[in-house]
């Protein structure tokens, strides 16, 4: 079994046991080549950890897109995740009552203008 930076592990503790614990180069080398792999296996639980979290943030994007790639109604509603993974909230959006209104009146005009132009059409 070899570790990341290549050093195999087995022969190694063996040769701790000929040298009476300590390898040629000191109980110092030990403790440096040690933190050393505990620094590259720390940045590979980070990438994979990106990784993952991409993985996810794709995996809920999709869930709300359906077959036709038109997003479905539950969409709307579902909490988004960031990149640590959680979950940001799962809040109704509110509008206040002049927007409504103001959405309200617009659709109405579009409405009688489309109305207007139909029957402007028939005569």
């Amino acid at each position: 079994m070899k570790s990341a930076t290549g050093i195999d592990i087995p022969k190694f503790l063996s040769h701790l046991k000929t040298y009476g614990g300590y390898p040629p180069g000191g109980f110092m080398d030990i403790l440096v080549a040690l933190k050393q792999e505990e620094a590259k296996w720390e940045e590979e639980v980070r990438a994979a950890q990106q990784q993952l979290d991409n993985v996810r943030a794709a995996i809920k994007l999709l869930g709300g897109i359906n077959s036709s790639g038109k997003t479905t109604g539950n969409s709307s509603s579902k909490a988004t995740a960031s990149s640590s993974g959680k979950t940001t909230g799962n809040t109704k959006r509110v509008m206040s009552a002049a927007a409504r209104a103001k959405i309200s009146k617009a659709s109405k005009e579009r409405w009688a203008k489309f109305r207007a132009a139909k029957a402007k059409g028939k005569q």
